[in-house]
């Protein structure tokens, strides 16, 4: 379990950062956090970290605003990004350009468990693959044709 790594969370929800954090923390890696894509640009400019986990949804500056100044403003830097979406974020995959959609290295949907986020973070740490992300809205072959209503309370 011997990590060593520095992992900066980007996200404007103090729990999440603080489960997250701990997460990480018992499992080797060193935390860094931001609470806004301002604050984490502000960060890098004194530590890159190895990964940054960074919010989709957050006021002022959205994650993906914030991934692009990250590598415009650090383009020598290899440092993988993750992002993560609320349940409700992921109709914005949709409008994210394929362009946009190679910053990121791997796609979280909250609520995510400890396990998705350590085999994420293991994913992202592999060197980059041109096609690593999955397509957004390719349905499996089993699900084709299916109509669901789900409601939830």
């Amino acid at each position: 379990m011997e990590h060593s790594s520095v992992i900066l969370i980007v996200d404007d929800n103090p729990e999440f950062i603080h489960m997250t954090g701990t997460l990480l923390t018992r499992n080797g890696y060193e935390v860094r956090v931001a609470d806004s894509g301002r604050q984490a640009l502000s960060l890098l400019d004194r530590e890159i970290p190895d990964l940054i986990l960074l919010d989709i949804r957050m006021p002022e500056m959205d994650g993906v605003a914030t991934a692009k100044l990250i590598k415009q403003q650090f383009p020598d830097v290899a440092c993988p990004v993750v992002i993560m979406l609320s349940a409700y974020g992921r109709e914005l995959l949709g409008k994210i350009s394929e362009q946009d959609r190679v910053i990121f290295r791997d796609i979280l949907t909250k609520p995510i468990t400890p396990q998705q986020l350590i085999a994420s973070i293991a994913r992202a740490r592999q060197p980059a693959q041109r096609d690593s992300l999955p397509p957004v809205f390719e349905l499996p072959q089993r699900l084709a044709g299916v109509r669901l209503l789900l409601v939830e309370d």
